[in-house]
């Protein structure tokens, strides 16, 4: 006869509902994997902690604003004269209106401005340009004002002498074939000495000192009429034409050529 269990003895402890409800063959089993080390463990876990940025940072990167600084320095300054052709130069800056001033294209006289709004002055009534008229022209030679003078002086002599000659002429006209050629060579000469020693004693005698060599050609040649005071000018003008002085007045500023 088979036997039943009293009813306090104890039963095998109820299983999980759900856990009884599969059945074993559906449940994986368990892989022996190895311990995971403590250094990918603590990096996995910070990770974690970690907030992850919001969409919008990391749809839209930052970019750094480029910071644009603006000169301090004021603008150059330009300036237009009028030249004494009545035309306008310019705008230039100062440097070109202290070269003008130099080669003698431009001095307290000339009319100039700085923009178009502003009115035409005197170029000696504005203050920055007005101390360019001081330095800007190199100390003139003494020599040159000699050269100016002894041409001037033997114009004045020439002509003297060319009326000299004229009166004799006149007198005989035996010596009229002889004297005519040197009185019209010491008056016209004469007359072309006065004219350049006039312009040597000017404002700007560095623009005729080129044409001096001519005259005091002039002068040796009136040897032609018996003038020596003239010959012995015209060497002591190609002397001091000749010094170095001199030519550094006359060549300053000079345009090289290209």
């Amino acid at each position: 006869m088979s036997k039943t269990p009293p009813e306090d003895e104890p039963t095998d402890s109820p299983k999980n509902p759900d856990d009884s409800s599969k059945p074993e063959s559906d449940q994986p089993p368990s892989p022996d994997l190895p311990p995971i080390p403590e250094a990918v463990r603590e990096a996995s876990l910070k990770k974690k902690d970690t907030p992850a940025p919001d969409d919008e940072q990391a749809a839209s990167p930052v970019v750094e604003a480029e910071v644009i600084t603006e000169s301090t320095d004021p603008p150059a300054a330009s300036y237009t004269i009028i030249g004494g052709d009545g035309d306008e130069y310019g705008p230039v800056s100062i440097e070109d209106v202290a070269r003008w001033i130099r080669t003698d294209r431009a001095n307290e006289r000339t009319l100039v401005r700085s923009d178009e709004a502003s009115q035409w002055q005197p170029l000696g009534q504005v203050p920055e340009l007005a101390l360019l008229l001081t330095g800007a022209l190199p100390p003139k030679p003494g020599k040159v004002k000699a050269i100016a003078i002894m041409t001037l002086a033997g114009g004045v002599w020439s002509v003297m002498v060319a009326l000299g000659l004229g009166w004799g002429v006149a007198a005989s006209m035996c010596l009229a074939c002889c004297l005519i050629p040197s009185t019209v060579y010491s008056f016209v000469s004469g007359i072309m000495m006065i004219v350049q020693g006039v312009l040597l004693l000017g404002n700007h005698p560095r623009r005729h000192l080129q044409r001096t060599r001519w005259t005091a050609s002039l002068q040796i040649g009136c040897l032609l009429a018996a003038d020596i005071p003239n010959v012995i000018l015209g060497i002591l003008n190609h002397m001091f034409l000749g010094d170095d002085a001199v030519k550094t007045y006359q060549n300053q500023d000079k345009p090289k050529s290209k």
